[in-house]
């Protein structure tokens, strides 16, 4: 019965943190300004992740996350291809339709892709639009 008891905490205590919430597709609008470019929504440890593919590592999207409660973990996650991240990048930033803007933000290589945390600060309204700019640095391939 205890372990039950414990089993059911601990469950809650993942589930009810909001980082954790996950978001799905429907609860997503995407605009991408290269044709080339795609976007899935994936997820890592801490959360959501719109997973952006851009070969030509140059690019930009807005985003509206259409949740009823703002996640507190939500990152953007770059790759040229499937398997292929991005090494570095020389540039990126995040601004909302408030008008704040967020430069250099951290960033790490992940398991197929950089991924950059965004600040929960980022989404304080509900449906607000982000507008997304990246640049990798350059290649010499």
């Amino acid at each position: 019965m205890v372990r039950w008891f414990v089993c059911a905490a601990v469950m809650w205590a993942v589930f009810a943190d909001c980082s954790r919430f996950w978001l799905s597709p429907e609860m997503l609008e995407v605009s991408l300004r290269n044709d080339k470019d795609q976007w899935e929504l994936t997820g890592d440890v801490c959360g959501p992740v719109l997973l952006i593919t851009s070969p030509s590592g140059i690019g930009a999207a807005t985003a509206r996350v259409l949740a009823s409660r703002p996640c507190a973990c939500f990152a953007v996650g770059l790759r040229y291809d499937e398997g292929q991240p991005f090494a570095r990048i020389e540039g990126f930033s995040v601004a909302n339709d408030d008008g704040a803007i967020w430069n250099d933000l951290p960033w790490t290589v992940h398991s197929g892709y950089l991924r950059v945390a965004l600040p929960q600060a980022a989404f304080a309204r509900q449906d607000s639009v982000l507008t997304i700019d990246w640049v990798d640095m350059y290649r010499t391939d």
